[in-house]
């Protein structure tokens, strides 16, 4: 048993040496104190400290909503950034485990909230269709939310909300088409799961909120206690 393990060790360091860990980023070799993202690529991630604001730009997005108590995002969205990088590889890539670094963080910044609700009672991704849920094998919100839910407490439920009809991309559409293309996409199934609870709504990226404000439609039909709303990347203005 002993000369078993100690093949094991020598074979993780062999291994090690030969393809040692890089940053997903930029692909320098990484320091032993450094995981996933080098030091020098985490420094030019732009935090929006929105947590730390409870009238910042995403809470005045959605409050005309009359259940939304609190919003935030993690980070700030640029084209070509670290950031859109992260997302891009966790989304389009199929980068399953870069869900954990990045709810993780994102879990510790909710939880040392003095601004987001005491108690979140569950978790609710954004949807996505069957379609595409089978494409690319998991839904990122989703597996993002696993990995907030146990810092902060709460339950993930990804039954309660459905995306009945399939819609387009809206990363290249105006305002208005994206309101359009998303208008009676989302669908409550299970109303009586979350009346009177207290509710996180998630997603990856917000851009104009309209796909969060159609959610927020149907969430609402069934009378929550309250909703937050909380994204990993907020594509809007820098200043507020």
């Amino acid at each position: 048993m002993i000369y078993l393990k100690v093949i094991r060790v020598v074979s993780k360091a062999i291994i090690d040496f030969v393809f040692p860990y890089q940053c997903q980023y930029c692909k320098t070799i990484l320091a032993p104190q450094e995981d996933v993202w080098c030091t020098k690529c985490r420094l030019t991630i732009q935090y929006t400290n929105y947590f730390n604001m409870p009238l910042n730009p995403v809470y005045h997005m959605f409050s005309a909503f009359k259940d939304v108590v609190f919003g935030g995002s993690l980070w700030f969205y640029d084209k070509k950034s670290l950031v859109a990088n992260i997302l891009h590889e966790l989304k389009f890539m199929r980068r399953k485990e870069l869900a954990q670094p990045i709810g993780e963080e994102l879990g510790e910044e909710l939880r040392d909230s003095p601004y987001m609700p005491e108690k979140i009672d569950m978790i609710i991704p954004v949807p996505l269709h069957p379609k595409r849920l089978k494409w690319r094998g998991f839904n990122q919100s989703e597996e993002i939310a696993k990995h907030v839910a146990p810092i902060i407490q709460a339950q993930v439920v990804s039954d309660v909300l459905m995306r009945a009809q399939e819609t387009d991309t809206q990363s290249s559409k105006s305002l208005s088409e994206r309101w359009s293309n998303v208008s009676g996409a989302f669908q409550l199934v299970d109303p009586e799961a979350i009346r009177g609870k207290t509710i996180m709504l998630l997603d990856d990226v917000i851009t104009t909120g309209t796909t969060l404000s159609h959610c927020l439609r149907a969430l609402e039909h069934a009378n929550p206690k309250s909703i937050s709303v909380v994204s990993v990347a907020f594509a809007g203005a820098k200043r507020f």
